[in-house]
């Protein structure tokens, strides 16, 4: 039954095996001839697609997305010159425009908040420090 079973996937391979020959026989012979129309293949290429003529559907899908996008790259672009030139982004300005000079202050600030925050945090981690080390040291002895 093994040796049925052998011969029958032997035979399968080499009839693969010629066809495959076959066909790349065929492809050889016919690869310059303008008669026969050429297939694009399984995994065509990107760019091949993209050079589709007006009939191909996947090149005016293509060619619409390219107006597209760079109709709305002109528009998004006439859209942040206005923008800028706006009287709320002035506004917005001058308010923003001091807060990293306060932030630097505040900093800079011994008796300010955030130097007040920073030594409660040191002291109290301080605090727990030396109280695990007190019963570290209370623990061994």
């Amino acid at each position: 039954m093994i040796w049925l079973i052998s011969l029958l996937l032997l035979a399968v391979f080499a009839w693969l095996l010629l066809n495959g020959i076959n066909e790349k026989q065929w492809v050889d012979a016919h690869m310059h001839d303008e008669n026969v129309s050429s297939d694009k293949g399984l995994f065509a290429s990107f760019t091949e697609l993209l050079d589709g003529d007006e009939e191909d559907k996947v090149g005016n899908v293509v060619g619409n997305l390219k107006k597209k996008s760079a109709e709305a790259g002109n528009t998004l672009g006439e859209k942040l010159s206005d923008a800028k030139e706006s009287e709320t982004v002035g506004k917005l300005m001058d308010k923003t425009s001091g807060i990293r000079e306060r932030v630097q202050n505040e900093v800079k600030n011994e008796d300010g908040m955030l130097n007040k925050i920073k030594n409660n945090v040191t002291s109290a981690v301080d605090k727990a420090g030396k109280k695990v080390d007190e019963k570290i040291v209370n623990r061994n002895k």
